[in-house]
């Protein structure tokens, strides 16, 4: 039996050996149905926007939808906050410069009492993705991956452009300062221009 067969690979853990049942963070996505585009996607730690324009060959530019102080709904166990708790919530678009398609939608939740002072301007301004601004202003950072899968386009489907019942490949992180967890982002990649 080769290798490949033995193990199974997923973006939380890395290879491992197979197991009768899928993981749990995977939400059923089998990682080796997937392209190997979006298999890199989904696991990769680094900036989504220079990973998106060097595999795409296309400037991506930011879309801000959405970005305010807002009361969460829920507990946020990630962040260490309960429901009722004030954050930083952002809404971006990953768009393609040249052929205009969205290539991601981003939300984040931001702790303020956990974020670095230089980094507020920055996200004030919203022209640039959180990973970009990271990396401009050299910040020392550890993501932390907590899981990933595919589910439809749904309410999301007139900002994506998409109908409702295509698909997105998604996966949740979380970015730690000084060893708090201090940001939470969910991001969102169709499967049609991606695959």
């Amino acid at each position: 039996m080769s290798r490949k067969q033995e193990y199974r690979f997923d973006p939380i853990r890395g290879f491992h050996k197979k197991e009768a049942r899928p993981e749990p963070s995977s939400n059923g996505l089998n990682f080796e149905k997937i392209s190997p585009f979006l298999r890199a996607l989904l696991a990769t730690d680094g900036t989504v926007t220079k990973f998106l324009e060097a595999y795409l060959w296309e400037p991506i530019q930011i879309k801000l939808l959405f970005q305010g102080d807002t009361v969460i709904d829920r507990d946020v166990p990630e962040l260490e906050i309960t429901k009722g708790a004030s954050v930083l919530k952002r809404q971006v678009l990953l768009c393609g410069l040249d052929s205009g398609r969205t290539y991601t939608f981003a939300e984040s939740l931001i702790r303020l009492d956990r974020l670095w002072e230089e980094l507020r301007e920055e996200l004030l301004q919203g022209r640039l993705g959180m990973g970009e601004i990271l990396r401009d202003r050299r910040m020392e950072t550890y993501r932390e991956l907590i899981t990933y899968g595919r589910e439809a386009v749904g309410d999301l489907s007139s900002v994506m452009k998409m109908a409702p019942d295509e698909t997105l490949l998604y996966r949740s992180y979380r970015i730690f300062n000084k060893q708090l967890p201090t940001i939470l982002i969910t991001e969102k990649f169709p499967e049609r221009y991606l695959s």
